[in-house]
C-alpha cells in the first residue's frame, strides 16, 4: 500500500483534523503566533487524541447502534461534529477555564501580555499617554478607536486627542483631529482613566445618571476629579463632525 492511498489518507485526517482545528481556534483566542502546520504535527495528534477520549463514550454508542448502516446521514453529521465542531468548542473552553482566577494557580493565563490582556476587554475609558520623550498626550479610547495584537507590532489609535495640564488634566480638545495614532516603541506608559466615579457608575448602571455641567474656562471639561485630574464631560467623549471635502 503507497502513501497516498485512500486508507492512509483517511486515517491522516481522522488524526490529525481534529487537533489542527483545536490549535487553530485556539490560537485565533489567544492571538498568538500563526500555525506552522509542519512543526505541529505530534501537537496536533496530542490533541486529536484526547478529543477521542473526552467523547470515546459517544464513538461506543455510535458503534453499538450501528448508526452507519441504519442511518448514514446522521453518521456523517456525527462526523464532522467530532472532527470539526468538538475540538473547536474544546479550545474554546479551555481558553475560557484559563482565564478564570480559580485556575491561575494551576495554570498560566492563556493572553501573554499586558497590553494585550487591557486592549482585549475593549473597556472605554480617557488614557494619559506618556511618550519616551516626555510629551503627554490624553485621550479617549472608545468604540472607534483600536489597539494591536499580538504577534503584530504594538500601536494605539485613539478617536479623540486633548492637551494634558500637568497640573489638572485634560485641558482642551483638539476639534479638527481625526484621532492619533501613535506606535508602542514610542510610548513609556498608559494611564487609564474610567468615565465616572465608583458613584456615578452605579448611577449610569441604574439608568440615573444626570449629565454634568462643565463649569469652568476650558469648554467641554468636567470639574468632577478622576484620581486628582479633571476629566472631559460627557458629551466630548466622540470626535467633533464636520462636512467632508469642505475646502477654505
Amino acid at each position: 500500500m503507497d502513501i497516498t492511498s485512500v486508507d492512509k489518507l483517511l486515517l491522516a485526517v481522522v488524526f490529525l483534523i481534529p487537533g489542527f482545528v483545536a490549535m487553530k481556534v485556539y490560537s485565533v483566542l489567544t492571538s498568538s503566533e500563526r500555525l506552522d502546520a509542519s512543526k505541529a504535527l505530534v501537537d496536533a495528534l496530542a490533541f486529536s487524541c484526547l478529543t477521542y477520549a473526552a467523547f470515546s463514550w459517544a464513538i461506543l454508542w455510535v458503534r453499538e447502534v450501528q448508526l452507519a448502516a441504519f442511518h448514514p446521514v446522521w453518521f456523517g453529521v456525527f462526523c464532522v461534529a467530532l472532527l470539526f465542531i468538538a475540538p473547536a468548542i474544546a479550545a474554546v473552553a479551555l481558553f475560557a477555564a484559563r482565564r478564570l482566577r480559580s485556575v491561575a494557580r494551576w495554570l498560566p493565563h492563556p493572553v501573554g501580555k499586558p497590553w494585550d490582556f487591557v486592549f482585549s476587554r475593549r473597556e472605554q475609558a480617557y488614557v494619559i499617554v506618556t511618550l519616551n520623550s516626555g510629551r503627554r498626550i490624553g485621550g479617549f479610547y472608545g468604540g472607534e478607536s483600536f489597539a494591536s495584537s499580538h504577534p503584530y507590532e504594538e500601536q494605539i489609535f485613539i478617536e479623540t486627542v486633548w492637551d494634558i495640564d500637568d497640573e489638572q488634566g485634560f485641558k482642551e480638545k483638539h476639534t479638527r483631529s481625526r484621532g492619533m495614532m501613535i506606535s508602542g516603541a514610542n510610548i513609556e506608559t498608559i494611564e487609564f482613566i474610567g468615565l465616572y466615579d465608583d458613584d456615578e457608575q452605579r448611577q449610569a448602571d441604574a439608568g440615573n445618571r444626570e449629565r454634568r455641567v462643565s463649569t469652568n474656562g476650558a469648554k467641554g471639561v468636567s470639574t468632577d476629579q478622576q484620581g486628582g485630574r479633571r476629566v472631559p464631560a460627557a458629551e466630548e467623549h466622540r470626535p467633533t463632525s464636520s462636512a467632508a471635502g469642505t475646502q477654505e
